[in-house]
């Protein structure tokens, strides 16, 4: 028996890549960087300052002075540190791609991030594809309605969003019933049509009329 293979890179279009948001995305991250030096530099001059001794009797006063600097010094550190984390998720969000891998009966899912960071997303057996078919058909509004808003059903693998013809949803029972958005080729539309049957793959929103 010959085992399965098929494999597919969803590759970002220049009309999907967000340069902007990319630019802004850098600027929030290297302003954070920027912010969270200077707070470091400024500590380093405020703790040294040690004018008074124990016994003098304006010690408390600078202490208190000092404790007051440091909690308000709190929200900047802490907006600092958000705007940080925000920019590395507009990152991976605006350069993500993904790679699908057919071996066997597994479809693999690996994220790409940057073109460079590779992290398995998801390994789905294909005994748990339930229907395919286009995301912007009523079926699929069908589906959504199944699962919920539950984030956990829901499994992203698409990013030419702009492209609507080129997305597609499997209703999986996986986990219990769930959800995947992604972008087959007609090579991998094909191949889960051999392994799975006609019924499952709908006919109405095959790319090509041999499905």
């Amino acid at each position: 028996m010959i085992e399965r293979y098929y494999e597919q890179s969803v590759m970002r279009d220049p009309e999907n890549s967000y340069p902007k948001k990319l630019f802004w995305a850098k600027v929030i991250r290297w302003a954070s960087i920027i912010v969270l030096i200077l707070m470091i530099f400024y500590f380093y001059l405020l703790f040294p300052w040690n004018m008074f001794l124990p016994g003098d009797s304006l010690y408390k006063l600078e202490l208190a002075v000092k404790i007051i600097i440091v909690i308000g010094s709190i929200l900047p550190i802490g907006l600092a540190v958000g705007m940080y984390f925000l920019a590395l998720f507009l990152k991976r969000k605006y350069t993500e791609e993904f790679d699908y891998r057919l071996r066997g009966d597994v479809l693999r899912i690996v994220r790409i991030t940057n073109r460079s960071k590779r992290k398995l997303y998801v390994d789905i057996p294909i005994s748990c594809f339930d229907r395919i078919g286009k995301a912007n058909s009523e079926s699929c509004k069908q589906a959504e309605a199944m699962i919920g808003r539950n984030k956990k059903k829901c499994f992203f693998a698409a990013v030419n969003l702009k492209n609507e013809d080129d997305i597609f949803y499997a209703l999986l029972n996986y986990n219990g019933k769930s959800i995947l958005y992604f972008e087959p080729d007609d090579g991998l539309l094909r191949e889960l049509r051999m392994a799975l049957g006609r019924e499952v793959l709908e006919k109405e929103n095959a790319k090509n009329p041999v499905f």
